[in-house]
């Protein structure tokens, strides 16, 4: 497949990765994320700032169905009660705060509700109040004991919650992510009977989608629309992650305000974060009847600690649920986190191992060649086979290589290198360069994304370049102030818009990941290999390439030790003769032309498997294993013949000698002591050849004069 029908097959999967994801700005590691939203509104962003004005956790009003006091644990009498408590309790708000709440609920209530500790939830606790009965709900914040009464019909057989437990096991079997939504929405629908059951799934800048829904039959669907953030604002978010469900039983009864005896100063203090019953944004309420909903159910969706969706069910007309359903159907909720967690989590070890894979082929080229634009650039695998992108760059000791397609190859390096200006030593990912870069982005199109991480510290990279992706993205109802009474309110309508984006790639999500390890393995890798050669540079002889005495002795100590068995060992001990005169006459570089010449015809008089070392000056060492004294005999007059080849050194050609000794032993003795022979035999021979020399000159005749 050649690279441009790989980009093709590239932007189809970036297409449907990108469905609905709008990316950052720009990213860089250490440091918190920019993000815009997708609509790129800054009113967008005004209600962001006005939700989280809201004092959601401390309304000092609850909704108007159901009863709530709240009660001083110190003292055991009610602090504030709610404005209602004559039409829920049939006794006035007036008459009960101040009451010990023993006087009101009995004894064996007061007691259990008086053991409810702040780890222990919401507790279930049967009350009478007159000739009236209820189960009532407490808990406790840090500052009262809350107790609510929810309507008579809240006290239900157990039908239902069996119900939800077949249908946890049978979402069980739901073998992937979509295929569990959709199977969520139809169970959740089927159970509670309501109108519309929408699953909610939140992407990274904030902004929502629905991603699965059963409803009934006339309804517009919604599924596959977004919505933004501040639907679901900051503030709710966290809070919907410690209260897992919400009910909202009607759109259109007035909240009862809470009465305390410090006045609405204190009840506007009161913690009812925790609270069934508490009362709903005026905003949130103007937004449900926008959408023609009475009633609500939220269920969180919460993956480690992080609100990543909701199951949220509507009705027409007002429904309630029984609290002890809506318990059993957080914990369905609960077990689809998990569920979705184990998938996303298979997903991402998948993702790791076929990464990892092509990183070790991408190491293994490396390793093979030698170099770095040979083993990631030009090998069967490429940096583009472990993050798909339409061109990747490479520069690495000042030289700059290219993979794929770049119109402008001088405008990419400017963009990596302002990039790394900006965030030296950082790994950076862009999936806008019209907003990371506006001046160089218009050179790089159709290219509108960058990951580049760097290589070393002397302003060496790798960088993905991806090309734009155009998109179209649906909305639940129009997101511009068209659609708004004022900035600030909920939209008129609902209905399915369209917003198209541009300028922008598909996102890197877990590819800088990737590319992060590729390049801790080069790095790791362009270390060794200078650590190998310094280590080698160390063992060798710099002027021969033969190992020098440092190795010679360890190669020695080897043989020997191999040599254990009954092996015999033999070391040569070649020196030059006169090579100080050579030095003296003809200078230094004419000397080392003569020992690399005797290094080189004493490597080809040995035996291949026999081992020659420069121990120093003009002497060198040769080992031979598995030898005997004859063998190593006649290996010493091989290298004595060898040296004797003439050398031609400039215009000059030059005839040297060398004397041989040979040591042959077997084991036990030491490298030392084996060299000391060897030594000893090579100055034996010298003096041999120097007496025969002399003897030779003294039956000179001289000729008459």
């Amino acid at each position: 497949m050649d690279l441009i029908r790989c980009s093709e097959v590239r932007e189809e999967q970036w297409k449907h990765q990108r469905r609905g994801c709008w990316p950052e700005a720009i990213r860089w590691t250490g440091t918190p994320v920019r993000s815009t939203e997708r609509t790129g509104s800054s009113d967008e962003q005004a209600r962001l700032d006005d939700c989280s004005r809201e004092p959601i956790r401390t309304p000092g009003s609850i909704q108007a169905h159901g009863s709530l006091l709240a009660i001083d644990p110190r003292t055991g009498r009610v602090s504030a009660a709610s404005d209602n408590c004559v039409a829920v309790l049939g006794i006035p708000a007036t008459s009960i705060r101040g009451m010990p709440i023993i006087d009101l609920i009995g004894l064996e209530a007061a007691v259990a509700l008086g053991d409810i500790t702040l780890d222990d939830g919401i507790e279930i606790l049967p009350v009478s109040i007159g000739a009236r009965s209820f189960t009532a709900l407490a808990h406790r914040t840090s500052d009262f004991t809350i107790l609510e009464f929810e309507p008579p019909e809240s006290r239900s057989d157990d039908r239902p919650v069996s119900t939800v437990f077949k249908a946890i096991r049978r979402l069980a079997g739901e073998a992937t992510e979509a295929g569990l939504r959709a199977a969520v929405a139809r169970e959740i629908s089927r159970i509670t009977g309501y109108d519309r059951v929408m699953v909610y799934h939140f992407h990274p800048d904030g902004h929502g989608e629905v991603v699965a829904e059963a409803a009934a039959d006339g309804m517009d669907p919604y599924l596959g629309l977004h919505f933004p953030a501040s639907d679901i604002p900051r503030q709710a978010r966290h809070l919907y992650v410690s209260k897992l469900s919400r009910l909202i039983l009607s759109t259109e009864t007035p909240e009862s305000p809470l009465i305390s005896l410090g006045g609405t100063e204190v009840a506007s203090t009161i913690d009812l974060s925790g609270a069934e019953l508490r009362s709903v944004s005026p905003l949130h309420l103007q937004f449900m009847r926008n959408m023609g909903q009475a009633s609500t159910l939220s269920l969180s969706i919460v993956q480690n600690g992080v609100l990543t969706g909701m199951i949220t069910c509507a009705h027409r007309t007002t429904r309630f649920v029984p609290f002890v359903l809506r318990q059993a159907l957080e914990i369905l909720a609960g077990h689809v986190a998990v569920q979705l967690e184990s998938m996303q989590q298979a997903e991402r070890l998948t993702g790791q191992l076929r990464s990892s894979a092509i990183r070790g082929q991408l190491l293994a080229q490396l390793s093979t060649t030698g170099d770095v634009a040979a083993g990631i650039i030009d090998g069967p695998a490429t940096v583009l086979d472990l993050i798909p992108a339409a061109a990747a760059v490479l520069r690495h000791r000042g030289v700059t290589r290219f993979l794929g397609d770049i119109t402008d190859t001088d405008a990419a390096i400017a963009a990596v290198d302002a990039l790394l200006s900006l965030h030296p030593g950082d790994v950076i990912e862009t999936a806008s360069l019209p907003a990371s870069l506006p001046s160089l982005a218009p050179s790089l199109a159709p290219l509108a994304g960058v990951l580049v991480v760097p290589l070393g510290d002397d302003g060496d990279f790798l960088a993905w370049f991806r090309p734009e992706v155009k998109d179209t993205v649906d909305w639940l109802g129009d997101q511009t102030s068209l659609n708004r009474l004022s900035p600030l309110s909920p939209r008129n309508s609902f209905s399915s818009w369209s917003q198209s984006a541009s300028g922008v790639s598909a996102p890197w999500e877990q590819s800088a990941a990737a590319a992060t390890d590729l390049a801790h393995d080069i790095q790791g890798l362009l270390e060794r290999w200078v650590e190998t050669e310094l280590a080698s540079m160390a063992m060798l002889d710099s002027l021969t390439g033969l190992p020098n005495r440092r190795a010679l002795m360890v190669r020695l100590d080897q043989a020997l030790a191999r040599g254990a068995s009954g092996g015999s060992i033999a070391a040569l001990f070649v020196d030059l003769d006169r090579f100080k005169e050579v030095n003296d006459t003809f200078g230094h570089d004419a000397g080392d032309s003569v020992l690399a010449h005797a290094a080189k015809q004493i490597r080809l008089a040995i035996r291949s498997q026999d081992t020659v070392g420069r121990i120093g000056g003009d002497e060198f060492v040769v080992i031979c294993e598995d030898i005997d004294v004859t063998e190593a005999a006649a290996v010493a007059r091989r290298i004595d013949k060898a040296i004797r080849t003439p050398i031609e050194t400039g215009h000059r050609t030059m005839h040297i000698t060398a004397s041989v000794g040979t040591a042959c032993a077997t084991p036990p003795i030491t490298a030392g002591e084996l060299l000391n022979l060897a030594d000893s035999a090579m100055y034996e021979s010298k003096r041999r050849r120097q007496t025969e020399a002399d003897r030779r000159n003294e039956n000179v005749q001289l000729p008459a004069p």
